[in-house]
């Protein structure tokens, strides 16, 4: 069974009865598995509903894209998060920042059922995915994290890069819209050669404006044998240095040339 609360057109009179809407749902509905509450305008309504999850074990999938929980929002949702049964949650575009990130880590390194995690559009960045890299190399479920559009750098590209050295459960990482650049493809290179977990990387839309980049990814591939898709699309690569790369994946045969690259969302990103 799967709930829908939120709205693309939120009015002020919807987000006033956001708080009704949140009430009218049995939480504890054995056939609740999905719940919707997408740019639901949740205001006030996150402590009611961290109490809700802290009661309930079937749901889950949760949705709570474009909320504007801030960080004082996330931080009153994890307490409820960290005893519930949710497996994929949706926490794009909410403005978390650095803060926020905090309480997301803590939440990564908790032991819980979370398998696929949707961080988007958080404003991470520059330099806020300390705490969440760390928190990853504690976690044994987490299957697929999306990282993308948050301002990341290369100080965030060397931490993700560094929990991976010993994170063997993370299939795929969402790093696509960030700021990272030829220079910070050395560390994941690295990564590759001590990874032995990670299916598919999203590196589309970054700075990554010449060959050299795709260079060193090349030299890590060598050394790695489940790396099957990684996405350099929309970057200043060479079609040879993408070609270089489609050789040397796990199955490059499974799904085609890099630039033609279909970006995982059916099964990895959260929609």
């Amino acid at each position: 069974m799967v709930c829908c609360v939120g709205s693309d057109k939120m009015t002020v009179s919807r987000k006033e009865k956001c708080g009704e809407s949140l009430a009218s749902v049995n939480v504890n509905d054995e056939e609740l598995t999905s719940l919707d509450l997408s740019r639901s305008g949740l205001c006030g309504q996150v402590p009611r509903l961290a109490a809700a999850l802290k009661q309930n074990s079937c749901l889950t999938s949760l949705n709570l894209m474009k909320n504007d929980l801030r960080p004082e929002g996330i931080e009153a949702l994890v307490e409820g998060l960290k005893y519930s049964g949710v497996k994929s949650l949706n926490l794009e575009a909410n403005s978390l920042g650095p803060q926020g990130a905090k309480a997301v880590a803590s939440l990564i390194a908790a032991k819980t059922s979370l398998t696929e995690l949707n961080l988007a559009g958080n404003e991470f960045g520059p330099g806020g995915v300390a705490e969440i890299a760390q928190a990853l190399t504690l976690n044994e479920t987490l299957v697929a994290l999306n990282l993308e559009y948050n301002n990341l750098n290369g100080t965030d590209a060397a931490a993700l890069a560094e929990a991976l050295h010993c994170n063997s459960t993370l299939a795929f990482l969402g790093l696509e819209s960030n700021d990272l650049t030829s220079s910070d493809m050395e560390c994941f290179a690295e990564m590759f050669a001590m990874n032995e977990g990670l299916v598919k990387l999203d590196l589309s839309s970054n700075l990554i404006d010449d060959d050299e980049g795709a260079q060193a990814l090349v030299m890590g591939l060598k050394k790695n044998n489940t790396i099957e898709q990684l996405c350099l699309d929309s970057n200043g690569i060479s079609a040879n240095a993408l070609q270089l790369v489609a050789s040397n994946l796990t199955r490059p045969s499974s799904w085609g040339p890099v630039t033609n690259f279909v970006r995982m969302l059916s099964t990895f990103r959260l929609a």
